[in-house]
């Protein structure tokens, strides 16, 4: 929002920001109003920075393409997911999304047809050029290491990843981190 309003007052122009591949990273100095103004305050000054002096204007042709890729599910034993599916369907409000899908994901467990994985979509678009620059989409909040592992497959081009492209709320953890038992929020 802040970097947003500030760059469209400071250029006339329509901003639309992307969210970057970093799920798992937090600013360092807090949270909070005064710091989200601080902060997009300070984008907005770094972004003007790179916009007067040194972009290159993308040529060629632009290729897209859609995918969805299956990703396994890392899910808890079935006594766990049991319990704590009856335990929302017990505390919760009928009324709510968490209180439908537990009903609805208690049934699939009933009827052997709990899902073992997830479609994770991706939007790739490429501008050819020299080097060819790359924008890839990907659904929910992917960490880090999905820029990292896209920058490795894309050696001779230019990578951007953005997250957030498509309607599945989640955190998408890269193996590095579900191998060392973390989260995106340690």
């Amino acid at each position: 929002g802040v970097l947003q309003r500030n760059l469209e007052q400071r250029t006339g122009s329509i901003v639309l920001p992307m969210q970057g591949a970093g799920g798992d990273l937090n600013p360092r100095s807090g949270f909070g109003v005064m710091n989200c103004e601080r902060y997009g305050i300070a984008e907005a000054d770094a972004t003007l920075g790179i916009i007067n002096n040194s972009l290159t204007p993308l040529t060629g042709r632009i290729n897209s393409e859609y995918a969805e890729v299956l990703l396994p599910m890392n899910l808890p034993d079935s006594d766990t997911l049991r319990k704590n599916f009856k335990r929302i369907i017990q505390y919760s409000n009928p009324n709510t999304p968490e209180w439908r899908y537990a009903t609805v994901m208690q049934e699939k467990m009933k009827s052997g047809t709990l899902p073992s994985s997830v479609p994770f979509p991706m939007i790739v678009w490429q501008f050819e050029g020299s080097p060819s620059f790359y924008l890839i989409g990907l659904s929910g909040e992917p960490v880090h290491g999905y820029a990292v592992l896209f920058q490795r497959l894309l050696p001779n081009g230019l990578v951007c990843v953005a997250g957030c492209t498509t309607n599945y709320p989640f955190y998408f953890l890269s193996d590095e981190m579900l191998r060392a038992g973390k989260n995106y929020e340690n």
